[in-house]
């Protein structure tokens, strides 16, 4: 059945939704894609934070698995990942050969691809058969079920080839090949972490030659099949739990998983007159994939496109999952993320790494942090107490992790002991003479970090100043009941905090977006009307930032949304500046990867999805519901089009970390900037899945669909 559909330029149906929410498919021969159509499967259903899964990512052209791996996504693939996006080379991840008419031939794109949440179905129409190859994750254990079936039941020669990850497996894995099976045994760096480590392939059809084969200093499993009609391959994890599996009951098992788990995201209760028919199917359906995708970006860090990840980034856990969590009524995820979090705090300061990995590798993180990053464990303190009133986890004793060891703490303190040590952090890192926070090493737009290490003492963001001041507010009220005295010192510093934030940054509605003080402490802004620098005179982080944390006013409210109308949003969402950074050649004065970038995407090419997203919780703040509502349709990629002309066709099913306008480089989008305010530069979706934006994103819908009357 088709729900809501994609079309080419020819009016020709390319993709739609089916009644269970699966995403169908069908490959334009017409116009080869940027970027290969696919996703990202997990086993398990687990939703436990830091708890190692078994996941796969699997390709529209063929690629039926690639980057398996279970637990620590940069460290423990079994096989290799997709490192091309138009799938140039043909050897990474599993492949199938089939011979037809004497002669092996690849299967690459299917006729028909049809996505659901954790599993795959590739349907290849030949002159006289249908092959149907289906891949699914285990709903209950970790294993990846993959199967070829001929409909016709016809016979052919096969070859299943699995290029192992030698990179993390390490050049001397050993293959232990028995009967229908085979045992990936590790060496190097995964083995040393994980000795019990061991991957294994199940082949299920006893006529089946498996061999391990070498070829320019690669290893390929390879299995070979004998005129078969039909045959299942299942990875798991040597001495699990592993066991048979059938696809059609798993995929039913997962699907109601994501179902039950969005359940309390009910769109039932939007009356029809409150807002337009033709907005709530998009929803409904991109509502499970982006849970989907969130449950991703948490529990098996990566994405698509980036590929690499494997740890938490302090900020972005603090957001995605801890707000879908709330939103969805989960409040023991929350509990198990602070406590995971706050065991990564370095004992030496009291501060986080930008980013940390939480399992065997823990040792590994980030040597520094932007100026924001201790304010965000906080913050998820503040939210959970707010909803859940657990205070007793204020008394859990829990390690520190050592910067200079690099390694966990035998010393304990209470969660309570932890907050004052990272209070402490705030109140030394301010400006001389004021209660403002430090730049540092940047803020959330990782593109404007300084150029010089003299900025970061010298600078502030009136984004970051902002957020401490909503933290600090929620912070007292939270934790009144445990420590009415700290608490209260908690405000007091958070009304110093205000008190200088409206003496150094409100000149006027016109927030700055960060100042520079000089040895008079006198501020000079940067992006405001004002600089003559950079000549950007807006930035969207700090208007509406304003509003959410309580910050303005009711005519600066108004003022401040004004500005955003007229200056930043455009008819893709808003942007993060109302023109981009200057680049010449690569060569930084003030920012640093905004002045570098050659490439005009993600955040350097301003529409970074994740702030429109909270641009719409603004405008929900504010009462104005029927635009909030357009502004998240604004960026659900089902039928996008319709909403947003200008967008260039793009996957429907998965969250869009930014929207790319189509300059072919920097000096061009510098050049032509105002017309893509016109509508008249084509917008491409940019990376994929991995980020902290599907969950606040469920979560800012959550929000608008509390407000009965919209």
């Amino acid at each position: 059945m088709c729900l809501l559909n994609h079309t080419n330029s020819k009016n020709e149906l390319l993709s739609f939704f089916d009644t269970k929410g699966r995403h169908i498919v069908l490959p334009a021969k017409e116009k080869k894609q940027e970027r290969m159509t696919g996703n990202i499967i997990m086993a398990g259903s687990s939703f436990k934070p830091g708890a190692p899964v078994m996941a796969t990512t699997q390709y529209m052209c063929g690629i039926f698995e690639s980057q398996t791996v279970f637990g620590n996504t940069n460290m423990n693939i079994l096989t290799t990942n997709v490192r091309n996006s138009l799938n140039y080379f043909k050897n990474s991840g599993t492949r199938i050969l089939v011979r037809i008419n004497g002669k092996y031939r690849l299967l690459t794109m299917p006729s028909l691809f049809a996505m659901s949440f954790n599993g795959t179905d590739w349907i290849y129409k030949l002159e006289d058969d249908v092959l149907l190859i289906r891949g699914e994750a285990s709903a209950d254990t970790d294993q990846l079920r993959l199967e070829f079936i001929s409909m016709k039941q016809k016979k052919y020669d096969i070859k299943v080839i699995t290029q192992l990850e030698l990179a993390t497996l390490g050049e001397n894995v050993k293959v232990d090949i028995q009967d229908a099976k085979m045992k990936i045994i590790p060496a190097g760096e995964m083995a040393k972490k994980l000795p019990k480590l061991q991957y294994t392939l199940s082949y299920e059809e006893d006529d089946v030659t498996l061999q391990l084969e070498e070829k320019e200093k690669e290893k390929y499993l390879v299995a070979q099949y004998q005129q078969c009609n039909k045959f299942g391959i299942v990875t798991g994890l040597q001495g699990h739990s592993n066991k048979e599996f059938d696809i059609d009951s798993e995929r039913k098992k997962n699907e109601k998983f994501i179902a039950n788990f969005v359940q309390n995201i009910n769109l039932e209760q939007v009356q029809s007159e409150d807002v337009l028919a033709e907005y709530l199917q998009p929803t409904e359906l991109i509502i499970k994939w982006y849970a989907h995708d969130a449950l991703v970006h948490l529990m098996s860090p990566h994405g698509l496109e980036q590929y690499g990840g494997a740890a938490w980034g302090t900020r972005d856990v603090s957001q995605g999952p801890t707000e879908l969590f709330l939103a969805l009524g989960y409040n023991e995820p929350v509990r198990e993320i602070i406590k995971i979090m706050y065991e990564h705090q370095f004992i030496e300061n009291g501060n986080w790494p930008q980013w940390f990995m939480f399992d065997e590798y823990a040792d590994q993180f980030a040597a520094e942090s932007h100026g924001d990053i201790i304010v965000w464990p906080l913050k998820v303190v503040a939210e959970y107490l707010k909803q859940s009133h657990d205070i007793t986890i204020l008394n859990e004793p829990l390690s520190y992790m050592s910067f200079k060891d690099k390694q966990t703490t035998s010393k304990k303190e209470k969660l309570i002991d932890h907050i004052k040590r990272q209070l402490n952090y705030i109140t030394s890192h301010f400006l001389p003479h004021t209660f403002v926070s430090a730049y540092g090493d940047g803020d959330w737009d990782d593109t404007l970090q300084p150029a010089n290490s003299e900025q970061k003492k010298t600078m502030a963001s009136t984004w970051t100043q902002e957020l401490t001041i909503e933290t600090l507010d929620l912070t007292s009220k939270a934790i009144a009941e445990f420590d009415e005295e700290f608490a209260r010192e908690i405000f007091e510093l958070k009304e110093k905090m205000k008190t200088d934030f409206r003496k150094y940054f409100m000149k006027d509605s016109v927030l700055p977006g960060f100042i520079s003080m000089d040895t008079e402490n006198k501020p000079h802004y940067i992006i405001h009307p004002e600089d003559k620098v950079t000549k950007i005179n807006y930035r969207l982080l700090p208007l509406q930032q304003g509003i959410l944390s309580n910050i303005f006013n009711e005519r600066e409210t108004q003022e401040v949304l004004a500005i955003i109308k007229k200056n930043l949003l455009f008819p893709d969402g808003v942007r993060l500046m109302d023109r981009p950074a200057t680049y010449q050649g690569g060569i930084s004065e003030i920012f640093k990867r905004a002045e570098q970038s050659s490439f005009f995407g993600r955040e350097t090419g301003l529409l970074y999805v994740h702030a429109h997203i909270r641009y719409a919780e603004a405008l929900i703040e504010c009462g104005y519901f029927k635009e909030a509502w357009k502004a998240l349709l604004q960026i659900n990629p089902i039928s996008l089009k319709k909403r947003v002309p200008n967008a260039a066709l793009r996957q429907a099913n998965t969250y869009f970390s930014s929207s790319d306008a189509a300059f072919n480089d920097r000096y061009q989008a510098q050049q032509n900037f105002a017309e893509l305010k016109k509508g008249e530069i084509p917008v491409k979706g940019g990376w994929r899945l991995y980020s902290s934006g599907p969950g606040i994103y469920v979560a800012a819908l959550k929000k608008l669909l509390n407000h009965k009357k919209v």
